[in-house]
């Protein structure tokens, strides 16, 4: 069982001193941690770590990876950048790395990890699942405490793990190419889940509390396709609703828009046009209140009345093939950056003149990051269920937070970061 933490995030100490061990890295505001050198374990004092966006450039390209999660492992309010190399993950032992989510309820998100047939989490196993390649993370419940999508939906009861997909209706395929969990038709989460070879699934979270395959229903299954890559949800018109992107590998990209009882793909050619496919990820990347969206291997588009404009990717382009990317506030000073994995090394991709952001932590009661709560602005935003459980959004425009329990806070203008739980 991990120590509980019953300070607010408001009362513990923010000035990145005394920082556990075990992560690669950790960034507080103002000033980049490193606190295990690469394959040695050796501590770096922290006056010596790096605190300018360049340093923590130069940092990451010496870093080789497999994979990266972001997330708060130490409850403190604060991301960690969780790292896995050579079947390694900093901090945690021996696995594979799949998620990163709150899955006790106590505060703190846990590493979600495949060792050998086995899925890991929070000191519980379901054991021999089989191979697990791609897993995500759902609350059910809308109770703060999540479960883990893969081959199944588990959920810890006691000292295990057990499976509730039978009882949900969500039944996933033993190895998908990719899974989104966002709330895209309502305030539960849907999980829609990509499969190679065949059509995708999407299962709606209906008013009874259980999950329904839609994805014929709603024009998502995408048969002319059958290698895919990774999926998005964000809100492309600005409709306050959420639309979905869709990545396929060596084929033709979709943008699917909500139209009436289902989807529309309306993706222009630039968008469409066949590519080897990769993560995609949606930010204000220069802080100018339209969202970027960077679509692998180097790809980038803004948002401008429902369309996706291409632009210039400067130094996104060339990197090969990209496996992970996410956006964040490594330095604490407002302006996002573009973390990506391509070819086992971590980048750091900045917009020239990018201006600074109002920073909005929704938690959950417990004060884990509420992955898949929505903020809506003049468009609709969800904490992502991968990367910077932080939103990053103008300072001009008035916000209102919907939690999955159907909760709402709303605040005003103002440039004070929000660190909003439901009451």
């Amino acid at each position: 069982m991990k120590r509980q933490d019953a300070r607010t995030p408001e009362e513990r100490d923010d000035s990145g001193s005394g920082s556990r061990p075990g992560l690669l890295v950790s960034w507080r505001p103002g000033v980049f941690l490193l606190l295990f050198a690469a394959c040695r374990g050796a501590p770096i004092p922290a006056e010596k770590s790096p605190a300018t966006p360049d340093d923590v450039s130069a940092e990451l390209a010496q870093r080789e990876a497999d994979a990266f999660r972001l997330g708060d492992l130490d409850g403190d309010g604060r991301a960690e950048l969780v790292v896995e190399r050579g079947g390694q993950v900093d901090g945690v032992g021996p696995g594979h790395l799949l998620a990163v989510c709150d899955v006790d309820g106590d505060g703190k998100e846990d590493p979600v990890l495949a060792v050998g047939n086995d899925l890991v989490a929070a000191g519980r196993r379901a054991a021999g699942i089989g191979p697990i390649a791609r897993a995500a993370c759902i609350d059910p419940d809308g109770d703060g405490r999540y479960a883990i999508a893969a081959a199944g939906i588990w959920e810890i009861d006691g000292p295990a793990l057990v499976d509730r997909a039978g009882d949900l209706g969500i039944q996933l395929p033993k190895s998908p190419a990719a899974l989104l969990v966002a709330p895209v038709i309502g305030a539960a989460p849907d999980v829609f889940v990509l499969v190679d070879g065949g059509p995708n699934l999407y299962f709606a979270a209906q008013p009874n509390g259980k999950w329904a395959e839609l994805a014929d229903a709603f024009g998502l299954q995408d048969r002319d396709e059958k290698q895919r890559a990774a999926a998005a949800a964000f809100d492309l018109d600005e409709d306050g609703e959420l639309d979905l992107a869709l990545a396929n590998r060596g084929g033709r990209h979709r943008l699917f828009v909500r139209r009436g009882g289902g989807f529309l793909d309306v993706a222009p050619p630039p968008w469409a046009q066949a590519s080897a496919g990769g993560p995609i990820v949606a930010g204000d990347l220069d802080g100018d209140g339209h969202d970027e969206v960077y679509a692998a291997p180097g790809r980038l588009f803004t948002l401008r009345q429902g369309l996706t404009v291409p632009i210039e990717p400067g130094s996104l382009a060339g990197l090969g093939e990209v496996t992970a990317a996410a956006i964040c506030d490594l330095d604490g000073d407002g302006r996002v950056e573009l973390i990506v994995l391509a070819g086992g090394k971590l980048s750091l991709h900045r917009a020239r003149g990018a201006k600074p952001l109002r920073a909005i932590r929704v938690l959950t009661q417990a004060g884990a990051p509420a992955r898949g709560a929505s903020v809506w602005m003049r468009a609709r935003r969800v904490v992502p269920e991968t990367g910077d459980p932080a939103l990053y959004l103008p300072a001009n425009r008035d916000v209102m937070i919907t939690w999955q329990n159907g909760t709402t806070r709303s605040f005003g203008q103002g440039g004070t970061p929000i660190v909003a739980r439901p009451r």
